[in-house]
């Protein structure tokens, strides 16, 4: 994006286990709380981006289940915070704010 449609801050959701944050076929089978969620902060901080997505494992993603782990959980929401300061977040570091909400195992 350009930097006009950068956000001042951006709210990553870490989900819990088994849900999934994004359901890769059906949307209304995704956890209602990520929308929920996002329509509160939006609420309050309209200049704010909101940003969910699946674990590696979780369908719809890349990896198998078997093959999840905490290291690798750890290692996706660092490239999702990566992904967020390079691409979402404004170019001024006064206005660059990044808050991570983790449920259950997703409270990593």
């Amino acid at each position: 994006p350009s930097d006009t449609c950068r956000y001042e801050g951006v709210v990553i959701y870490l989900h819990g286990f088994p849900d999934m944050s994004v359901h890769p076929h059906r949307p209304e089978f995704a956890s209602r709380f990520p929308r929920k969620l996002m329509e509160s902060v939006l609420e309050a901080f309209p200049a704010w981006g909101f940003l969910c997505f699946n674990f590696s494992g979780i369908p719809g993603s890349a990896g198998c289940f078997h093959d999840k782990t905490l290291i690798q959980e750890v290692a996706d929401c660092n490239s999702v915070v990566q992904y967020a300061r390079q691409h979402l977040l404004a170019p001024s570091p006064t206005e660059r704010r990044i808050h991570i909400v983790g449920l259950s195992t997703g409270a990593i």
